[in-house]
Protein backbone atom coordinates (compact mmCIF):
# COMPACT_ATOMS: atom_id res chain seq x y z
CA UNK A 1 0.00 0.00 0.00
CA UNK A 2 2.58 2.41 0.90
CA UNK A 3 4.67 1.52 -2.06
CA UNK A 4 1.79 2.35 -4.17
CA UNK A 5 1.23 5.72 -2.55
CA UNK A 6 4.88 6.01 -3.11
CA UNK A 7 5.41 5.63 -6.65
CA UNK A 8 1.82 7.72 -7.32
CA UNK A 9 3.36 10.53 -5.78
CA UNK A 10 6.60 10.29 -7.57
CA UNK A 11 4.77 9.84 -11.00
CA UNK A 12 2.98 13.05 -10.11
CA UNK A 13 6.54 14.28 -9.59
CA UNK A 14 7.77 13.44 -12.50
CA UNK A 15 4.81 15.36 -14.72
CA UNK A 16 5.24 18.39 -12.53
CA UNK A 17 9.24 18.38 -13.65
CA UNK A 18 8.49 17.73 -17.19
CA UNK A 19 5.62 20.52 -17.17
CA UNK A 20 8.10 23.06 -15.54
CA UNK A 21 10.74 22.02 -18.11
CA UNK A 22 8.04 23.02 -20.94
CA UNK A 23 7.73 26.48 -19.50
CA UNK A 24 10.82 27.02 -19.68
CA UNK A 25 11.22 27.95 -15.97
CA UNK A 26 14.78 27.40 -15.61
CA UNK A 27 15.07 30.69 -18.21
CA UNK A 28 12.59 32.72 -16.10
CA UNK A 29 15.45 31.22 -12.76
CA UNK A 30 18.08 32.48 -14.62
CA UNK A 31 16.79 36.31 -15.37
CA UNK A 32 15.59 36.40 -11.45
CA UNK A 33 19.55 35.32 -10.32
CA UNK A 34 20.94 37.87 -12.48
CA UNK A 35 19.32 41.68 -12.19
CA UNK A 36 20.83 43.19 -15.59
CA UNK A 37 20.07 40.47 -17.75
CA UNK A 38 16.17 40.84 -16.38
CA UNK A 39 16.32 44.63 -16.99
CA UNK A 40 17.63 44.47 -20.67
CA UNK A 41 15.22 41.70 -21.75
CA UNK A 42 12.47 43.49 -20.32
CA UNK A 43 13.41 47.22 -21.19
CA UNK A 44 13.88 45.59 -24.82
CA UNK A 45 10.74 43.63 -24.85
CA UNK A 46 9.05 46.90 -24.01
CA UNK A 47 11.24 49.11 -26.89
CA UNK A 48 9.91 46.54 -29.41
CA UNK A 49 6.21 46.65 -28.10
CA UNK A 50 6.37 50.77 -28.11
CA UNK A 51 7.26 50.38 -31.57
CA UNK A 52 5.10 47.70 -32.32
CA UNK A 53 2.49 50.22 -30.65
CA UNK A 54 3.57 53.14 -33.02
CA UNK A 55 3.75 51.49 -36.61
CA UNK A 56 0.22 49.98 -35.63
CA UNK A 57 -1.47 53.08 -34.93
CA UNK A 58 0.37 54.96 -37.84
CA UNK A 59 -1.39 51.97 -39.81
CA UNK A 60 -4.79 52.30 -38.70
CA UNK A 61 -4.72 55.92 -39.27
CA UNK A 62 -3.29 55.88 -42.19
CA UNK A 63 -6.60 53.91 -43.51
CA UNK A 64 -8.86 55.69 -41.23
CA UNK A 65 -7.74 59.13 -43.07
CA UNK A 66 -7.83 57.30 -46.60
CA UNK A 67 -11.44 56.04 -46.15
CA UNK A 68 -12.33 59.79 -45.07
CA UNK A 69 -11.26 61.34 -47.75
CA UNK A 70 -13.00 58.58 -50.18
CA UNK A 71 -16.07 59.77 -48.71
CA UNK A 72 -15.72 63.51 -48.22
CA UNK A 73 -14.96 63.93 -52.00
CA UNK A 74 -18.19 61.89 -52.76
CA UNK A 75 -19.79 64.04 -50.43
CA UNK A 76 -18.60 67.04 -52.59
CA UNK A 77 -21.17 65.90 -55.00
CA UNK A 78 -24.22 66.07 -52.38
CA UNK A 79 -25.43 70.11 -52.78
CA UNK A 80 -25.59 71.08 -49.07
CA UNK A 81 -23.04 69.36 -47.57
CA UNK A 82 -20.59 69.96 -50.39
CA UNK A 83 -20.39 73.92 -50.27
CA UNK A 84 -19.26 73.63 -46.55
CA UNK A 85 -17.05 70.90 -47.43
CA UNK A 86 -15.66 72.72 -50.43
CA UNK A 87 -14.91 75.69 -48.18
CA UNK A 88 -12.89 73.76 -45.95
CA UNK A 89 -11.04 72.42 -48.84
CA UNK A 90 -10.06 76.03 -50.26
CA UNK A 91 -9.20 76.86 -46.38
CA UNK A 92 -6.86 74.26 -46.22
CA UNK A 93 -5.46 74.85 -49.21
CA UNK A 94 -4.78 78.33 -48.83
CA UNK A 95 -3.17 77.36 -45.08
CA UNK A 96 -1.17 75.01 -46.75
CA UNK A 97 0.04 77.52 -49.50
CA UNK A 98 -0.01 80.83 -47.52
CA UNK A 99 0.25 79.63 -44.14
CA UNK A 100 -2.86 80.71 -41.42
CA UNK A 101 -4.81 83.73 -42.81
CA UNK A 102 -4.70 87.70 -41.32
CA UNK A 103 -7.36 87.72 -38.97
Amino acid sequence: MADEGIKELGDKFNKLAEAIEKAGANHYAALATTPWRFFWANFLIGVLRGFGTAVGFTLVAAVAIYILVTLLTKMVNIPIIGMYIAEIVQLVNQYMQKGLPAH
